[in-house]
């Protein structure tokens, strides 16, 4: 008999219908219009239905007969690498199926929280950026010092003009440097 099976949670077999984040705080509207707050930042708002651990990332989970719950990964695993050394049966054979496809998830959905993290610090170093281009006491200052490349400083450039081209063409990696050369800068006229 599965292991969901037996934990009542319903009837083989299971499909991975997939993954979900509960975390802290959720808000409530209650009927009277005022709203609640339940859970602290960053705080596991869901719950395993086969162990009853909290869990912040939920799997969800349907049965046969059209139950739908959500369990958390590491039961997934733990159930799937139990009877691995047993002759190989349907039920194992869908608890590795569930595994794998839990796995994925759980890796499609790191990956997308990891380049949301990237866009929000690119979106912050650029707005930082603007910040100081828009500084006129940075700009007279610079515009002050010839070009640190001499090709370019016997033509009249200026280190604003450095700073223009390199803050115009670099990515998040060159505005973060740009930023730090920028604020030293700022840094020297206190």
């Amino acid at each position: 008999m599965h292991p969901f099976e037996k934990a009542g949670l319903g009837k083989a077999p299971f499909k991975y219908v997939g993954v979900e984040i509960k975390s802290g705080p959720l808000r409530f509207t209650n009927p009277d219009g005022t709203e609640t707050q339940v859970g602290a930042p960053g705080q596991p708002m869901g719950c395993c239905k086969y162990c009853y651990q909290g869990i912040k990332e939920c799997h969800i989970v349907r049965s046969a007969d059209g139950k739908v719950f959500e369990v958390g990964c590491d039961c997934i695993q733990k159930l799937a690498s139990e009877n691995r050394h047993l002759p190989r049966t349907a039920e194992q054979a869908q608890l590795e199926d569930l595994a794998a496809k839990a796995n994925a998830a759980r890796r499609d959905l790191r990956n997308q929280q990891a380049r949301d993290r990237r866009a929000k610090a690119a979106q912050a170093s650029a707005v930082r950026l603007d910040e100081l281009l828009g500084d006129k006491r940075l700009e007279s200052k610079l515009s002050a010092r010839p070009s640190k490349h001499d090709w370019k400083a016997k033509q009249g450039g200026t280190e604003w003009d450095d700073v223009l081209f390199t803050a115009h063409g670099c990515g998040h990696a060159g505005r973060l440097r740009l930023i730090a050369r920028l604020e030293r800068e700022l840094a020297g006229d206190r």
